[in-house]
């Protein structure tokens, strides 16, 4: 055999100590078999170890070496005899090697307990195979080892458990018996079971399982077979059993459970039957459930309207007819067994729910009187007061297990009595209002009761309790005898209590005070209470009293005037008369009364008189009429009657006030007055026949003056032209030629030109002031003002002017003139300069109420835009304010500043043709103020 042939792999640390040099000489001896034997161990991941030979030379695999020798760090014992290792752990294993090895059968140790100083304990099975080449002749032992601590814990564990189960079961206080699915024999059977059934007492273990079965209604045999034969479980609960003792029967109930016991493997070994005595829970529960129908009943025959809800949820149980007919308005079906809010969810954010929940889980009752709740039913939905209880219901365990529910509707209690509220609380308002002081005086006991208003009246404390007698002593004396108990006598006897009388306050002060009241009386007519109210009235016997002083006044003042005085109540009759009617009529006050009054109307002015006065009383309006009055000597007379309705605080009319006056003489007056009015109306058309004839040749000579404007504009400007033309081309080629005083009277006629030419300018302006067409339109002032700036430009620079612009108001103008007229201003300013000071011009404007202006010249409701133009120029004296704006009036010499005189006499025109109004203020070297006003109404 070559080398290769007898090779090691050394893909192992053993595997590479195999194949060196201390080792190298032996493996060359050792046969093919036991090289390759060698391989499969090193390779294998399980512990193996191998035996070989008489000698048992040891060789073992990593795995081994791990479990078993990894404190012999330098694998001592590798190839050497197992005999020679001083292990006491695998010492133990040298018999069964050796045995292995002469018998050449396999051999196992099962559960051998390993344990190494500082390790846990383990336990390993040990499966010893003998290596034959020949069939008589074992050349070695090939040792696999299994590590079965987890299983052997786990034997050991279930080995107890199963004990302690027996155990259990046999202490158990319940009946259990355990049958084998093999045999169908009992294989355990507990004491409790022994006894649970008198027959049974001698079953034992091993008999059949039918033996230990009592006599059922119900073929518990058959359940048994079944659960063993599918694995099933089932249960029999409160199954009746009849029991013979001393000579009696008597009915036990029981509950069966039947569990299959399976193996690992989820193979049925058994089964496994749990039954217990229920008698005393199922008699308990009969006489539970008989008392639940006792007070079912109860509830459902209760007047008072009773629901039971089962659960945190509020499951409706019970609901009796009064509840669910009354409250609910709801059927029987679609309450019971269902939750309350999916019946009634309008009651989710009401209070109720949550009382609800509070009762189910404190367990505290809860209850209210008048709750308020609004209920949804076949009806709608519809309002409910209630005096309800929620009690909660225990079960054995004192857990609450539900809700009682009563709920007493006081409905028409609660509406009644707040009927009676809002009515008593309208009764003191009203009494409140009306000052008035409430009684009551009890005719048996004649003791008083009456509100705090009474003392109050009287000027006592409010808390003060008067009597009858204290208030009778009040009383003035006179009243007391004459009014007061005569009027209480009478009430007796009416039933109607009523008197004023004076009576006297705490500070003496006398008052007058009124009484109503009305007597009640019992079933045999005898009068028991008297209700009234009591007020002072002080004030309306005062003005009574007045009234009556007034009146008697207008009667006296009435007779002493001349014109007729009547009166009329509100319907229209007529009531007084002054004396001066009967005067006059020469009537009586018993021929002229308020049925007759028409007969002294003259016949042709009845018919209107009585429609305009019955018109007056309906409508509440003056009555207005002229007619004619019968005399005492049968002459009529023209008289203008008034009438005029006395209204009182409210507007309500108390009567009417009339005169009559005499206007016969006014109207003859009239009628001479219309005579000559009807001449000058002549004398008058006459005279609109020659204005108009006027108008005309006016209109004539206008058109005349517009020729001549024309004429002045052209004709004349014309000349003046070609005088400034020709005096300039002189002045230009003959200068050399002309003496200095020549030159001197050109530049004069030059300037004499220039300022015809400017004053027939001005004076064209001034008169299409007046003649041209007046077009209003809505403007800005700045506008107008930006324009003028434009126009002025070079002046303004010229000059240095400074231009300070306010809030300028917008308003209707005739544009084209106020540009002219704002030109105007600012060229004054300009050229009234003083000398050395850069002229300064403020322009602003305000719009305001002419009242606010304080100028008679304004309409004081009118609207005005009010424009202001200063300057810091020479000014002038306040004397010349009005003059400055006549036509070619000057305050200085035309050599001192130039100008025509008409500038501002333009200025005013047009301020006047947008009817507006305006006014200098100056001073001497402080400037000018122009004050502007015109109307923002164009109307």
């Amino acid at each position: 055999m070559s080398t290769t042939e007898h090779r090691l792999l050394p893909h192992s640390e053993i595997g590479k100590l195999l194949n060196s040099k201390a080792f190298s000489d032996t493996v060359k001896t050792w046969p093919q078999h036991l090289i390759f034997t060698l391989n499969m161990l090193l390779q294998n991941q399980q512990p193996q170890f191998l035996c070989w030979g008489d000698d048992l030379l040891f060789f073992y695999n990593q795995a081994f070496y791990d479990a078993f020798l990894s404190e012999n760090n330098n694998h001592d014992y590798l190839g050497k005899s197992f005999k020679r290792i001083t292990s006491e752990i695998l010492s133990e294993l040298i018999l069964p090697l050796e045995k292995t090895l002469n018998a050449r059968e396999p051999l196992s140790i099962e559960d051998l307990e390993i344990k190494f100083e500082g390790r846990n304990k383990t336990y390993w099975t040990f499966h010893f195979i003998p290596l034959q080449k020949q069939e008589n002749l074992a050349e070695g032992v090939l040792v696999s080892c299994q590590d079965d601590t987890t299983k052997f814990k786990a034997s050991r564990k279930l080995s107890k458990l199963t004990s302690r189960f027996t155990n259990i079961v046999k202490q158990a206080p319940i009946g259990v018996l355990i049958i084998s699915s093999r045999t169908k024999l009992i294989d355990t059977i507990n004491w409790k079971y022994r006894k649970l059934f008198n027959k049974n007492y001698k079953v034992a273990v091993g008999d059949s399982f039918e033996d230990a079965l009592p006599q059922t209604p119900f073929d518990l045999k058959s359940e048994i077979l079944k659960t063993l034969e599918t694995g099933k479980s089932f249960q029999l609960a409160e199954i009746p059993i009849s029991l013979s003792q001393n000579d009696t029967s008597k009915i036990h109930y029981y509950n069966f459970l039947g569990e299959a016991i399976k193996d690992e493997n989820e193979v049925i070994t058994g089964l496994i039957l749990a039954t217990t005595e229920v008698t005393d829970s199922v008699t308990a529960k009969q006489s539970v459930y008989e008392s639940e129908n006792r007070f079912k009943n109860l509830v459902l025959q209760s007047p008072v309207p009773i629901a039971v809800f089962h659960g945190p949820d509020h499951i409706i149980k019970i609901a009796n007819d009064t509840m669910l007919n009354n409250i609910w308005r709801k059927d029987y079906d679609s309450c019971i067994d269902q939750k309350l809010l999916d019946v009634f969810p309008e009651l989710e954010h009401q209070k109720f729910p949550s009382l609800l929940d509070k009762v189910y889980k404190t367990g505290q009752p809860h209850s209210e009187k008048e709750a308020l709740a609004t209920i949804e039913g076949k009806d709608g939905v519809r309002k409910f007061y209630f005096d309800f209880d929620y009690s909660p219901i225990y079960e054995a365990d004192h857990i609450v297990t539900g809700l009682i529910i009563t709920a007493v509707d006081v409905t028409e209690k609660v509406t009644s009595r707040k009927r009676i509220e809002k009515t008593e609380t309208r009764l003191r308002i009203a009494t409140e209002a009306a000052e008035l002081a409430t009684w009551e005086l009890d005719l048996q006991s004649k003791s008083l009761s009456h509100s705090k208003r009474l003392p109050h009246i009287l000027g006592y404390p409010e808390s003060d309790t008067l009597t009858k007698e204290f208030i009778r002593s009040r009383t003035v004396p006179e009243d007391l005898d004459t009014i007061l108990i005569p009027a209480f006598k009478k009430a007796l006897k009416t039933g109607t209590y009523f008197y004023e009388v004076r009576t006297r306050k705490k500070d003496n002060s006398i008052i007058w005070i009124r009484t109503h009241g009305k007597v009640f009386y019992d079933d045999k007519g005898t009068p028991t209470k008297l209700f009234g109210t009591l007020r002072e009235i002080t004030l309306e016997k005062r003005n009574e009293q007045e009234l009556k002083d007034n009146e008697q006044k207008f009667r006296l003042l009435a007779d002493s005037m001349p014109q007729k005085i009547w009166t009329a109540n509100t319907d229209g009759v007529l009531d007084y008369y002054n004396q001066t009617v009967y005067d006059y009529t020469g009537h009586t006050p018993e021929t002229l009364n308020p049925s007759n009054w028409l007969t002294i109307v003259h016949p042709d002015d009845k018919a209107e008189n009585e429609f305009l006065w019955r018109r007056a009383i309906e409508t509440g309006e003056d009555f207005i009429f002229e007619h004619r009055f019968i005399r005492y000597d049968g002459q009529y007379r023209w008289q203008l009657s008034r009438a005029i309705p006395q209204r009182d605080e409210k507007g309500q009319i108390q009567r009417w006030v009339g005169t009559s006056t005499d206007i016969q003489d006014q109207k003859m007056f009239l009628q001479e007055l219309e005579r000559q009015v009807k001449e000058r109306t002549k004398l008058l058309g006459e005279a609109n026949e020659k204005l108009e004839s006027s108008i005309e040749e006016l209109q004539r000579m206008n058109e005349e003056l517009q020729s001549f404007a024309y004429i002045s504009s052209h004709d004349l400007q014309e000349p003046l032209r070609k005088i400034q033309i020709f005096s300039s081309r002189i002045l230009d080629l003959e200068k050399d030629n002309l003496s200095e005083t020549g030159t001197n009277y050109f530049n004069r006629m030059q300037n004499a030109a220039h300022r015809m030419q400017v004053l027939i300018k001005d004076l064209l302006t001034y008169s299409r002031t007046n003649t041209s067409t007046r077009t209003f339109e809505k403007t800005d002032l700045n506008t107008v003002l930006d324009e003028v700036k434009i126009d002025l430009k070079e002046l303004i620079k010229e000059h240095n002017v400074t231009i300070e612009i306010g809030e300028l108001c917008t308003a209707y103008i005739i544009p084209f003139q106020f540009i002219q007229l704002m030109n105007n201003l600012i060229n004054n300013s300009i050229k009234f300069a003083r000398e050395g000071v850069p002229p300064v011009i403020k322009i602003d404007s305000v719009i305001d109420k002419g009242s606010t202006f304080k100028l008679e010249q304004l309409t004081a409701d009118g609207e005005y835009c009010h424009i202001k133009i200063s300057d810091n120029g020479i000014g002038f004296d306040p004397e010349y304010g009005e003059k400055i704006f006549e036509v070619f009036e000057r305050l200085h010499t035309r050599t001192a500043y130039e100008g025509t005189g008409i500038g501002l006499a333009i200025v005013k025109k047009i301020v006047e043709n947008h009817d507006g109004f305006i006014f200098a203020q100056g001073e001497e070297n402080k400037g000018v103020t122009f004050n502007i006003y015109i109307p923002t109404d164009i109307s």
